[in-house]
């Protein structure tokens, strides 16, 4: 039996890489529309959305400045 060979371009694993973000991205969309609409006075959804990747952007900022 041949194996057929897939052809694989870079737009195409690119598209794949930004669905398998785009997935992984689902649970904190929806974490930040939760905490939105629970506070009495809602503020703005990019500064909740700022406050729940603060975390993790500082970390990426730490790993990186320890590499370089």
């Amino acid at each position: 039996m041949k194996a057929l060979r897939v052809p694989r371009s870079g737009g195409m694993i690119f598209g794949m890489f930004i669905g398998l973000v785009g997935t992984s991205l689902l649970p904190v969309v929806f974490m930040a529309a939760m905490v939105h609409s629970s506070e009495p006075t809602p503020r703005p959804l990019r500064n909740t959305v700022g406050d729940l990747v603060r975390p993790l952007r500082q970390t990426v900022a730490r790993l990186l400045s320890d590499l370089f």
